[in-house]
């Protein structure tokens, strides 16, 4: 959604920045969301390949991508938007930079023990309670997590050790994928 994942959730101060479907969509939510998860994500890999080819040593690149920049989820248009370009940018920058020795790969979580997604439960909650129609609570948990006794998350440090692993001598031979790190979500 386009709040801070630190603030406490408030559906009617927040609603113009919550995800709602298209038609319902302010471009407020849209702009801000495409603004930190998009533009953010260009800015600061520019950034960093201009250092990686100053260098001249090559490295490794790891962009945050989401289960939403590997399918659709609904009533969350600027961010599925948002992560799809995420991974575009991932596989476009992939093929510029393997000259140079730069790989780039992208990690695609599901739900993470975060603020974010305690937030993002929240409001599945109030959305459920003020009567919305959707689709937006019909999948909430991946299979591993569907499958736990306590429906545990990914913890942060599960999702880490993916993105060292790319980032180490041991993934020198993977650039230009997008890496499924959600417990299975994709799988069904």
């Amino acid at each position: 959604d386009g709040t801070f994942s630190g603030d406490s959730f408030d559906y009617d101060k927040q609603k113009d920045l919550l995800p709602t479907s298209v038609d319902a969509a302010s471009d407020k939510y849209w702009d801000y969301v495409m603004d930190i998860n998009a533009t953010g994500t260009f800015k600061t890999m520019r950034a960093v390949t201009k250092q990686f080819l100053k260098q001249g040593n090559g490295g490794a690149i790891v962009t945050v991508g989401s289960i939403a920049g590997l399918t659709g989820l609904a009533g969350n248009p600027a961010y599925v938007a948002s992560k799809h370009a995420v991974n575009g940018l991932t596989r476009s920058a992939a093929i510029d930079y393997a000259p140079y020795g730069i790989r780039v790969n992208s990690v695609n979580m599901a739900a993470t023990a975060t603020p974010m997604t305690d937030k993002a439960f929240e409001f599945v909650k109030e959305v459920k309670k003020r009567g919305i129609k959707g689709m937006g609570g019909a999948k909430t948990e991946s299979l591993l997590m569907m499958n736990d006794s306590k429906h545990r998350m990914a913890t942060v440090w599960e999702q880490a050790s993916v993105i060292l692993f790319l980032l180490s001598d041991e993934a020198s031979n993977l650039t230009g994928a997008l890496y499924p790190t959600d417990g299975g979500w994709t799988a069904y």
